[in-house]
């Protein structure tokens, strides 16, 4: 099997290191951590047999620079970075979009565990503290709901990182999709991970 394309994409005070592979719909994989595109190396093989998969470094780390290092970090910047790669992919058709948490990567890719070691800082001084504090537009996401499939770790039931998607699945009266593991599940359970993926993608 081949390994992904790359490109890069200029966004509004970054460069985005970008990562494709495979043909169909476009699923677009946001990782979260400090894992970047990589992070999803262990399953994006798999889902590319059907869909267009691209997975992308946030701007600000490992190969996305920003154009000031300095510069604030906001949670509607990366929205909006993720959108232009959407326009980019999938100009003319509709898009899946899979976010994640924390995600790390296994222990045997080690150039790249040294590359998001090194980012640690910067995701804990800069992004994290936005992030913690943004309040998303519950009436606009509600107006949204039936696009969104929630989904939460079985593990961490009740902490900090399941409490928001099984809110939200309350508020909006939708099942909660439990997925194996938890905080870390793409380096700890990435066959569980990426087969029920498939099913939720493909439901």
């Amino acid at each position: 099997m081949t390994g992904p394309a790359a490109g890069r994409l200029r966004v509004d005070g970054a460069t985005l290191h970008y990562e494709v592979r495979g043909t169909g719909p476009l699923v677009l994989l946001i990782p979260g951590g400090t894992g970047g595109a990589a992070a999803f190396d262990d399953v994006a093989g798999d889902l590319a047999a059907d869909y267009t998969v691209a997975s992308y470094d946030p701007r600000g780390l490992s190969r996305s620079p920003l154009d000031d290092p300095e510069a604030e970090q906001s949670v509607a910047q990366h929205a909006d970075d993720a959108l232009r790669l959407l326009d980019l992919l999938s100009p003319d058709a509709p898009a899946r979009v899979v976010g994640c948490s924390s995600a790390a990567l296994p222990p045997r890719a080690a150039a790249r565990v040294e590359r998001t070691m090194a980012d640690m800082p910067y995701f804990l001084g800069r992004i994290v503290p936005s992030f913690m504090a943004y309040r998303p537009d519950l009436a606009r996401l509600e107006a949204l709901s039936d696009r969104l499939v929630l989904a939460a770790g079985t593990d961490p039931r009740g902490e900090l990182p399941y409490r928001p998607a099984a809110f939200l699945a309350e508020r909006f009266g939708k099942r909660l999709v439990h997925f194996p593991g938890g905080h870390t599940v793409l380096s700890t359970h990435p066959e569980e991970f990426g087969a029920l993926l498939r099913t939720v993608l493909s439901a």
